[in-house]
């Protein structure tokens, strides 16, 4: 008897721990502005798994036309040399801020970074959006960046 007590004893305490553990998890943290900076306590994960602002080398074609995308859209297969794993969570989709056109057909291989800004109306509806600003074109040589700088 004391043997099933305790059994379900345990059972019950992994249970609330669980449970706790993955509320917890799904907490708001909130942290000041100027922890989030390259030297700060806190780091912005973009779309490459990467720390928001670090240079990086971005290898992609121009995306297929969509809801989501525009002739200014990057698919990216590569980052820094290494293919993308397939997460499912999210496109393999960046928005490049500082080129008119992206090329069709061609492999389009860059290096940059990326960058946040805001989006919306902060009263009613607002969100963070994550673009790319091309620092250097490694291919095409044909690929113009233009004047535009990070919004």
């Amino acid at each position: 008897m004391n043997c099933r007590r305790f059994k379900f004893f345990v059972f019950f305490a992994i249970l609330i721990t669980g449970t706790l553990a993955g509320v917890a998890g799904d907490e708001k943290v909130s942290v000041d502005f100027h922890d989030i900076h390259r030297d700060g306590k806190v780091a912005v994960i973009g779309h490459f798994g990467i720390p928001i602002g670090q240079i990086v080398t971005v290898e992609g074609r121009l995306a297929k036309a969509s809801k989501v995308s525009n002739n200014m859209t990057l698919h990216f297969t590569k980052v820094n040399g290494v293919a993308r794993e397939e997460s499912g969570k999210w496109h393999p989709l960046i928005q490049i801020q500082n080129v008119d056109a992206l090329p069709k057909d061609e492999t389009i291989v860059v290096e940059g970074y990326e960058f946040l800004f805001w989006r919306g109306d902060p009263q009613i509806n607002w969100h963070l959006e994550v673009a790319f600003f091309i620092t250097k074109v490694i291919a095409p040589k044909d690929l113009k960046v233009n004047a535009r700088k990070p919004d």
